[in-house]
């Protein structure tokens, strides 16, 4: 009989650390992907509360899946987020796409240190190199009429269609972070920057 528990105890055990492992490789592809791509396409939803408006937007990320991105005060993107803070984000690399759903908030760029994470943010990825709006040590972020955002993730959806079937990551969030973590198909033939391995 101890024997027969002891058996139960290790099956046990090695399948947490199994899925365990699943779930630290499904968070490792999403972010990678995150991390090798700079734009986005950016849904806001239209003052009238009825119509979408979508713009390619260049972002960056930190190790919370939060996204950051900046605008100005004289676009409509800008008057869409102040009446109607939801937002999606699209990003695409060949058949690798990821779905982001969020909420967006303001930051204030007298606050140092939320600041500071969203220059870092952006410095680290390298953006500041790529973008033109950037190439001055990015000195448009300190530009009065710049508006600067962060969003917080509610869902992530990566979906890899150069498989069949597709293989999916399904990240889903609470104010404290990670909820739940879904997955479909093998992940490990699923690379994070865009191409089949």
């Amino acid at each position: 009989m101890k024997h027969i528990y002891l058996f139960f105890v290790c099956i046990f055990t090695q399948s947490f650390a199994f899925a365990n492992h699943g779930e630290d490789l499904a968070l490792f592809k999403v972010q990678e992907f995150l991390t090798h791509n700079n734009l986005a396409v950016l849904s806001t939803i239209n003052t009238d509360g009825k119509s979408p408006r979508s713009t390619l937007m260049t972002y960056a990320q930190n190790e919370n899946f939060e996204l950051y991105f900046y605008t100005f005060e004289d676009t409509i993107k800008y008057e869409n987020l102040k009446k109607n803070p939801n937002v999606s984000f699209l990003i695409g690399h060949g058949m690798i796409v990821v779905q982001y759903a969020g909420v967006a908030s303001e930051i204030n760029k007298n606050d140092r240190v939320a600041f500071g994470e969203f220059v870092k943010a952006f410095r680290e990825k390298g953006i500041s190199r790529k973008d033109p709006c950037l190439k001055e040590e990015g000195i448009y972020f300190y530009r009065k009429e710049a508006r600067l955002f962060k969003i917080s993730p509610k869902h992530i959806k990566f979906s890899n269609f150069n498989h069949q079937p597709v293989k999916k990551i399904e990240l889903f969030f609470s104010k404290n972070g990670i909820k739940h973590v879904q997955t479909t198909g093998d992940l490990s033939i699923c690379n994070p920057k865009g191409f089949v391995r």
